[in-house]
């Protein structure tokens, strides 16, 4: 039998290559090791031949294994495996009684020197001291004076640093230096400051430990002046820190200034993501926050100042971003350096992660998650982190070891990066490449030098370490990784040069073992321990030997008796210990209670929130800083927030949250949340707030005087108001000048007498307002309110409109007067009235409201006079309304002053006005009809699937504020429509109140009854025959939107003519929704342009409608459906093209032929959207069905798309 070195051979894998290979590589080396031990057993002996030398191997202590004793004794014993019936107490053992036998066993090597904590850490830096060990580079103790240091006399201040941690700092901190306090403090609010470098393993090593009751410059002066004296005065590169300056002040003043001074980006978006609640509109919120991202992460410094200015521009010109950013310009915006990616290129780091995980390790692991009461402790623990940090790094090195995280981001970006098509890279020089992206073009280069250092961070699949080569993104560039864009070139170089391994460099591992036992501080060693770690051993190795041998009755009996002498000698020791100085506690900390966790991850599956905020890509940041954000803000519909007290006040009584929850359920509504609010954050003071969605179109539920009024009737406690207009002896009157008509040829008014403001329903009306604008008002661009104080001005009115120059008065909350062109100017830069310039900017005239005295009460739709604005005393009100919609302007007044007349003198009475239109015709405004509707009670019911009587329904619809009565004669319903109600237009309006008072979960589910043939129509038929046949032939179907922009359909496709026939959206929301498509090339091209990375050809295919202008339909426009395939690739394709239509009209049985009667024929066609001389019309029947060919390279460009593309689209609806 032979026994061969283990270092001998040849690795062989087992398994199938998942799982990579260890860092420090097989135990093989991949020759034969001369070592061998040859036994030969015959009959009567054993012949043993021994050859001891081993060649081509260090005996290096990675590869060696532990032996069955070393085994055993790490093992330890298991307590639960040794319990018994009879076991007693030792049941009941947890995790406590194991931290009481700790410390009263004083295992773990950790002795009291003293029972007083001051006096243990006295005599501990003493011993330090005596025994040679200088790692207490400063002490000062409470009491001592501290006049020499600028310091009080009860400040503490104590500075460890070991010749480690000495030899760390001069090493790597001339790279890095992070500084930061760790939270968790102990029962005297000592706070713990640590200093920290990043080796060449990427990890974080604490290099300094300071311990101090006072947290001010002086102590941090203290602080680098230690470290100075203890390694020198040294530059460092880069200087990273929380927010406050006083770490780097102390830091330059006594070192010297930094060229990077670095703000940790975690801890800039944490403090961002707070002060993003600034913003009350959560989507706008999400919007900022991307925008912020896309900033704070642009890597070209021109770029960045682009942004940076348009951007705090764009906070400040917003109401609802204007708190947060005067936020970001007073704390962020003047100090770019600290925080932007552009000033951090090369740097390598990017957060202090490796503080936060310092911080982590000494409060959950060293300190046992607990507010340590005792200091001498909290210096052990500190000493023993260093301890195993020097093992770990030891380990590092010794085994090439890499942590999971940096290996699994390897890994990662291994896996993307072969994802990433060859056909993207381009080689510019002989050792640089640029990939595009679909984001971005990055750059790499190969560093001319080979890599000589000890490095451990590499990818081994493709033979490269994180020193081999540098690209321009923002993972390697800033966060300090091996890229996936570097992974790609580097196996792309790897497979063209065959280059070798990585050249491993040797290390001498006894000189690295006795560096590092040279400088283990002696977090162990206690006081009066002459032979402790001998007797501990013995101890520990009797532990292993029990369980390795089986002894005998006596044998045990023996050990017993010895084991019990040895526990007698301890029993019956005592030491007495003098009480003296004790270190001032604070009352404050509750050393038994658990540190708070830092955030992480749980498993727990977790609530998603519409504020959740998410990362924007490159276009997306610079989309929403160049084009402002409220072109991003999707509209929904209005919230009304009610405070808790005031809601219940008007409703009369209380409700649970579930209680008015399920009211607003059966009224139709939907409670949004229940927030608390701080109306002011220097305060406690929190409110409730309920928001509620209301309809849209419910303009008579947007205040609270509405929606609690309309709750009382729906719930029987109140009756419908009847509002009726007075009869006064002279009525105001309006007068409207033909001069309007340039601008807004339409006013109504009213006037609200004796009423009653209070802050809370003045607040209302002024909301209201804003509401109606908002909505109806479609942002005061079809109408505008002006609210005025009547006793302040004199009637008639006069409505007219003048030239810019001409118009000068005072307006709102200004003290001197402006011309109209001066107020433009100001408003420009306006955060709220910036938004409406537009509406009248580009006027020859502007609107303006006169009294008889040549007051101005408004230049609508942007800002009322100062002398005609109301507050608390105003008692009578005049309300105007100018519109370029006289329905939409009839609306907004009856719901302005329905809702508040309650508050009036005269409960629901308005007072109205004579508007004389510039015909002369003279009107009453407001109008408040009352509208008549019949309704058949066996039509509702067979409508709405119930059966009840025409009783029943004409009292449920009283309940939703529709008075109704059943007419005598007929039976029929009459309801009355008051003009709160304009959301009422027909009967099936009606009808849907009546089933929300009926209650829709009340309403059986019916299958109704037919008595029809269903069939499918023709052209549906058609097109799903045509959609399966194409995905058949290799091509993929898309759904594009049917609303699209304008320059999607004429400026993208080089086509001027589209906008003449394309049906245009009125007051258009989004720029992306302005017309109705006429072509459904632009959604096909769109649609590749959102998925370029995917695998070259892409084939794309859509059967849909497109409308198109046609005078002669009643509707002015029709419905035209198509077929649109596009073709994507190197090559442009026409052929590919060319055959689908061939296999088209061979699935619809149209032959090919020149004659266009009897079949089809392609004929060359001019079409500026497709290249000159590759286009051709599809003709059949003398008539032009569709277009094919190769797109011009414009529109290629116009679209983001980068290779050539062939389309073609038909209309099929010729072939039904």
């Amino acid at each position: 039998m032979n026994y061969h070195c283990c270092r001998s051979g040849t690795y062989k894998p087992k398994g199938k290559g998942i799982k990579s290979l260890k860092s420090q590589g097989s135990a093989k080396i991949g020759i034969s090791c001369p070592a061998i031990i040859k036994v030969r057993q015959s009959t009567e002996n054993v012949v043993v031949q021994y050859f001891p030398n081993h060649k081509n191997h260090e005996n290096q202590l990675e590869h060696l294994r532990l032996s069955e004793s070393d085994r055993a004794a790490v093992a330890g014993i298991d307590i639960r495996k040794e319990i018994t019936v009879d076991s007693g107490r030792k049941i009941l053992i947890e995790k406590k009684d194991i931290h009481n036998i700790k410390r009263d066993f004083k295992i773990n090597g950790y002795i009291k020197r003293h029972e007083v904590d001051a006096v243990s850490v006295k005599l501990w830096t003493r011993e330090m001291k005596n025994n040679g060990e200088n790692c207490i580079v400063f002490f000062k103790e409470q009491g001592q004076s501290g006049n020499d240091y600028g310091l009080e006399d009860e400040d503490f201040v104590l500075i460890i640093m070991i010749d480690f941690q000495k030899e760390m700092i001069t090493k790597y901190g001339k790279d890095k230096i992070c500084i930061d306090e760790t939270h968790g403090r102990n029962s005297y609010d000592f706070n713990l400051y640590s200093v920290l470098v990043v080796d060449e393993h990427k990890n974080g090593i604490p290099v300094v430990f300071c311990f101090s009751n006072k947290s001010s410059e002086d102590v941090f002066r203290i602080y680098s002046s230690a470290i100075k004296n203890a390694v020198g005065i040294f530059e460092t590169t880069t200087f990273m820190t929380d927010d406050a300056p006083t770490f780097y002040n102390a830091w330059s003043y006594v070192m010297a200034t930094v060229k990077n001074v670095l703000l940790c980006a975690l801890h800039d978006t944490r403090n961002w993501h707070q002060n993003l609640n600034k913003i009350k509109n959560p989507e706008k919120r999400k919007i900022v926050n991307k925008a912020l991202k896309a900033v704070k992460e642009e890597l070209c410094l021109e770029t960045f100042s682009k942004l940076m200015k348009q951007f705090i521009q764009e906070l400040l010109n917003d109401s609802d971003t204007c708190e947060f950013g005067k936020y970001f310009q007073q704390n962020y915006a003047k100090r770019p350096e600290k925080w932007a990616y552009c000033y951090r290129k090369g740097v390598g780091i990017n957060t202090n992660m490796y503080l936060e995980s310092l911080h982590k390790k000494i409060k959950y692991h060293y300190f046992e998650e607990k507010h340590v009461k005792r200091l001498d402790i909290a210096i052990d623990g500190l000493l023993k982190l260093v301890r195993d940090l020097i093992l770990q790094r030891l380990i590092k090195i010794t085994k090439r070891t890499i942590s999971s995280d940096k290996l699994s981001k390897i890994v990662n970006s291994h896996r993307l990066g072969l994802e990433i098509q060859s056909n993207r890279i381009e080689k510019l020089a002989d050792n640089e490449w640029k990939i595009e992206s679909n984001h971005s073009n990055y750059l790499i280069c190969k560093k001319e030098e080979e890599c000589h250092r000890l490095c451990n961070i590499k990818c081994t699949a493709c033979k490269i370490c994180i020193h081999s080569y540098t690209c321009s993104c923002v993972d390697n560039l800033i966060r300090g990784n091996i890229c996936k864009h570097i992974q790609k070139v580097a196996k792309m170089f790897l497979n063209d040069t065959h280059n070798e391994e990585i050249q491993e460099i040797y290390v001498n591992q006894n000189d690295i073992l006795k560096e590092t036992f040279d400088v283990l501080p002696c977090s162990s060693k206690s006081a009066n321990n002459d032979g402790h770690e001998s007797k501990k051993r013995k101890t520990e190795s009797i532990l292993a030997l029990i369980d390795e041998y089986e002894l005998t009755l006596e044998e045990g009996s023996k050990i017993h008796r010895n084991l019990d002498s040895i526990l007698n000698i301890f029993y019956n020791k005592k030491e007495h210990y003098n009480k003296q100085v004790k270190m001032m506690e604070s009352s404050t900390i509750n050393i038994k209670k658990k540190i708070e966790k830092q955030p992480g991850f749980s498993t727990r599956r977790k609530r998603c929130t519409a504020g959740t905020l998410k990362n924007p890509t490159t276009e997306e940041g610079y989309l929403l800083v160049f084009e402002g954000f409220s072109r991003f803000i999707s509209f929904k519909m209005p919230t009304l927030s009610i405070k808790e007290e005031l809601l219940f006040q008007k409703l009369g009584k209380r409700y649970s949250e579930e209680e008015f929850n399920e009211l607003c359920f059966e009224f139709g509504l939907e409670l949004d949340e229940v927030v608390i609010e701080k109306p002011d954050p220097s305060q406690d003071l929190e409110i409730t707030v309920f928001k509620i969605d209301i309809p849209a179109n419910r303009y008579d539920l947007l205040c609270i005087e509405g929606l609690c009024r309309s709750l009382k009737i729906f719930q029987n406690e109140l009756k419908i108001p009847r509002y009726s207009l007075s009869c006064p002896q002279e009525k105001q009157r309006l007068i409207i000048d033909p001069a309007t008509a340039q601008v807004r040829p339409f006013a109504v008014a009213a006037i609200l007498r004796g009423i009653t403001f209070t802050q809370s329903n003045y607040d209302s009306f002024i909301d209201l307002q804003d509401k109606l604008h908002q909505n109806v008002c479609r942002r005061r661009t079809i109408a505008a309110i002006g609210t005025h104080d009547l006793d302040t001005i004199t009637g008639p009115f006069l409505f007219t409109a003048k030239p810019p120059k001409q118009i000068k008065f005072c307006p709102l909350n200004k003290d001197k007067e402006y011309t109209a062109e001066e107020l433009m100017e100001i408003y420009s830069s306006d955060m709220h009235l910036k938004q409406y310039l537009h509406i009248i900017k580009d006027k020859p005239v502007y609107p303006i409201i006169y009294d008889q005295n040549n007051v101005v009460l408004s230049m609508p739709p942007i800002i009322n006079g100062e002398h005609t604005k109301i507050n608390f005393n105003t008692k009578n009100v005049f309300i105007e309304v100018t519109s370029l919609d006289l329905h939409k302007a009839k609306v907004v007044l009856d719901t302005l002053v329905c809702m508040f007349s309650e508050y009036c003198n005269e409960p629901f009475m308005i007072e109205p006005v004579e508007v004389v239109d510039p015909s002369g015709n003279v009107v009453l405004y407001p109008e408040l009809k009352y509208r008549t509707e019949m309704l058949s009670p066996k039509f509702v019911n067979k409508s709405i699937g119930i059966n009840e009587t025409p009783e029943s329904i004409a009292n449920l619809l009283t309940k939703m504020c529709l008075k109704a009565e059943v007419a005598s004669k007929t039976g029929e319903i009459k309801v009355e429509v008051p003009p709160t109600r304009h959301d009422v237009i027909h009967a099936c309006d009606i009808m849907e109140d009546v089933a929300i008072a009926y209650g829709y979960n009340n309403i059986l589910k019916t299958i109704p009854n037919t008595v029809t043939i269903a069939s499918q129509l023709p052209l549906i038929k058609l097109s799903e025959q045509l959609s399966l046949e194409l995905a058949h032939a290799g091509f993929t179907e898309a759904l594009s939107f049917t609303l699209c922009s304008k320059n999607d359909v004429s400026m993208k496709l080089r086509s001027e003519d589209a906008l003449s026939v394309a049906i245009h959206i009125a007051n258009p929301k989004t720029l992306e929704f302005q017309v109705v498509r006429t072509s459904l090339l632009p959604g096909l091209l769109k649609t590749i342009h959102a998925n370029k990375k995917m695998p070259l050809p892409l084939k794309l295919f859509e059967i849909a409608d497109v409308v198109i202008k046609d005078n002669k339909k009643d509707v002015g426009a029709r419905n035209e459906r198509r077929l649109c395939a596009v073709y994507y690739n190197k090559k442009p394709g026409f052929e590919i093209i060319h055959g689908l239509l061939d296999r088209v009209m061979q699935l619809l049985d149209v032959p090919p032929s020149s004659e266009t009667s009897s079949g089809y024929c392609i004929k060359a066609y001019d079409n500026p959207t497709f290249f000159a001389g590759r286009c051709a019309a599809v003709m059949f029947g003398e008539k032009k069905i569709g277009t094919l060919g190769v797109l011009h390279p414009e529109c290629i460009i116009n679209f983001e798309l980068n290779m050539p593309c062939s389309a073609l689209e038909l209309n099929i609806e010729p072939f039904l």
